[in-house]
C-alpha cells in the first residue's frame, strides 16, 4: 500500500501456552517409544476464533497435539474434528536428547523449509496446500465437517444468493460472480488482524494474479515466537510443580485439605496450617503419630528432638521407622524420622549430672529455650514426667501453645496447657493455662 494513501496492515503474532498434559505424553512418548531416536515427528496445535473483546485467544499444546505411542500404523495425532474452539495447526518436533543438540539447530534454516513447503503448494495449486492453509484459521459454524476449517470462501451469484465453500473450490469460484473471502480471527485488536491472514491474503493474491512478477518469490518469513524481551530466544520451563513426585503427593495431600475446607468447614486456614511450625519432644510411639495427623493436617514444617535410636521392637509400634533403621546399632530416631532432627537428650529433675557434664547440659537447656522460642506450638510426647518438667517450664514462659500427650498401660492424658486461646506476650499471667507437669502429679499418673 502507498504510505500517501493509508496506513500500511500489522498483523497480530500469536501467544502460544503449553499445557501441562503436553509435556505428560512427550515424556511418556520419548520413553516408551522414541527413546533416543531424535527424528522429528509430527504434532497439531490448536486455537480459536476470538471470543472475548478484551484478550485474544492463544495458540496451544494439549496431550492430543502428540501422536499416540500405542499407535501401530502412521505416527500421526488423532485429531478429534467438529469443535470450533479447536482449529488444527499442523507442524513438526524436534526434540533432541541434549541441550547442545538443541543449540546446534538452525532455526532460521527450520523456518525457511517450512515457508518454502507452503510456497510452493500455493503456487503448484497442490491440495495439500491448501489443507496446510486451512490448518491456520477458523471453522464455520453450519456443520460439525467444517466448524474447525479455518479458511472459506463466500460465492455470491447473480441472483444475489450466496454460497460457502472450501477453498479447494477456489478457482471454480474465481469464474463465478462475486467472491468474498472469510475466515475467524484469533485476534481482538479492531484495526490489526492475527497472523492467519498474513498467509491467507498472499494466498489469494497468488491465486488471483498468478503472472504477477512480485509473486514469483518467497516473501519475507516470520513466524518464531519472541520471549518476554522482544527478542528470538529460547524460553525455559521448570517442570518440577508439575512432574517432580515428592511436590505431586505434597499437592495430593493438599486437596484433601482443601475439600474438607469446601465442603465441612470453610473457616479452615491452610495457610496458616502449613506455615505453622511445630516442635516434637520425642520420636517415640506418639511422637510418629502425632508427626503423621500434623502431616495429613498439612503442617509442613515439623522438628524432633530425641536422642534415642531405633531398635528391634520399635518398627511394629513407630510407623516412621523401617528395618533398616534397626541396622548396625541402630539410626538416631530423629534423623530417621526424616524431618529437621535435633539429636539431644533432654535434662531432667532428679537425674544427677557428673561436673564434667555440666557445660553439655547447661548447652542443651540453652539450645531446648531457643527452639521453644522458634516454634509456634510444642508437644510434648516423651516417656517419663521427669523429661517434661523442663519443657513445661520453658514453654510457661515463652507462652508458647503446648500439648502434653502420655501413654500408662491403662490410661492415657491428653493435655493442652502454656499459652490460652486469647492471651499474648503481656498477659501471661491471666490466661496462661495449667502446668502439664503439676497436673501429672495431682492425678498421679
Amino acid at each position: 500500500m502507498d504510505p500517501g494513501q493509508g496506513s500500511i496492515l500489522q498483523f497480530a503474532p500469536f501467544q502460544s501456552v503449553i499445557d501441562e498434559g503436553f509435556w505428560h505424553r512427550l515424556s511418556s512418548l520419548k520413553l516408551n517409544r522414541l527413546g533416543i531416536d531424535e527424528t522429528p515427528i509430527p504434532i497439531t496445535g490448536f486455537y480459536a476464533p476470538c471470543s472475548c473483546h478484551m484478550v485474544s485467544n492463544r495458540f496451544t499444546l494439549v496431550a492430543d497435539s502428540l501422536p499416540d505411542e500405542s499407535s501401530k500404523e502412521a505416527f500421526l495425532p488423532e485429531i478429534k474434528r467438529g469443535n470450533r474452539s479447536r482449529c488444527p495447526v499442523p507442524g513438526i518436533l524436534y526434540n533432541t536428547n541434549t541441550l547442545e543438540g538443541f543449540q546446534s539447530l538452525d532455526k532460521h534454516k527450520l523456518i525457511e523449509i517450512e515457508a518454502k513447503k507452503i510456497f510452493d503448494d500455493i503456487c503448484s495449486g497442490k491440495q495439500r496446500g491448501v489443507k496446510v492453509l486451512e490448518g491456520f484459521c477458523n471453522d464455520w459454524r453450519a456443520t460439525s465437517s467444517t466448524t474447525d476449517i479455518p479458511f472459506f470462501l463466500v460465492s455470491i451469484l447473480s441472483n444475489s444468493s450466496a454460497t460457502i465453500r472450501h477453498l479447494s473450490a477456489f478457482d471454480e469460484c474465481l469464474r463465478d460472480g462475486h467472491k468474498l473471502f472469510g475466515f475467524y480471527d484469533h485476534c481482538h485488536l479492531l484495526k490489526n488482524s492475527g497472523w492467519p491472514l498474513r498467509n491467507f491474503l498472499w494466498f489469494i493474491a497468488r491465486r488471483s494474479l498468478s503472472n504477477s512478477q512480485d509473486l514469483q518469490n518467497l516473501p519475507n518469513i516470520v513466524g518464531w515466537e519472541l520471549n518476554n524481551k522482544g527478542k528470538k530466544a529460547a524460553r525455559f520451563i521448570s517442570l518440577a510443580e508439575t512432574m517432580d513426585p515428592t511436590r505431586l503427593a505434597i499437592a495430593a495431600a493438599d486437596l484433601n485439605l482443601k475439600l474438607m475446607r469446601w465442603r465441612q468447614l470453610p473457616s479452615l486456614d491452610l495457610n496458616t496450617l502449613s506455615s505453622t511450625k511445630c516442635l516434637l519432644i520425642g520420636a517415640g510411639t506418639l511422637g510418629c503419630q502425632v508427626a503423621r495427623t500434623l502431616m495429613a493436617w498439612g503442617v509442613h514444617n515439623i522438628t524432633f528432638v530425641d536422642s534415642g535410636k531405633v531398635s528391634m521392637s520399635n518398627p511394629l509400634r513407630q510407623s516412621l521407622y523401617t528395618l533398616d533403621d534397626c541396622l548396625n546399632g541402630g539410626e538416631y530416631k530423629a534423623t530417621a524420622a526424616i524431618a529437621e532432627p535435633v539429636i539431644m537428650a533432654v535434662p531432667m529433675p532428679g537425674h544427677p549430672v557428673p561436673s564434667i557434664e555440666e557445660s553439655s547440659v547447661l548447652e542443651d537447656c540453652r539450645k531446648l529455650q531457643d527452639l521453644i522460642a522458634s516454634h509456634d506450638v510444642i508437644f510434648l510426647l516423651t516417656d517419663t514426667r521427669e523429661s517434661r518438667w523442663l519443657p513445661s517450664l520453658l514453654c510457661a514462659d515463652a507462652n508458647k501453645i503446648t500439648i502434653t500427650a502420655a501413654l500408662g498401660f491403662d490410661s492415657f492424658l491428653v493435655m493442652r496447657h502454656g499459652a490460652g486461646p486469647l492471651s499474648s506476650t503481656h498477659d501471661v499471667e491471666t490466661n496462661t493455662l495449667n502446668c502439664a507437669y503439676a497436673e501429672l502429679i495431682v492425678v498421679g499418673f
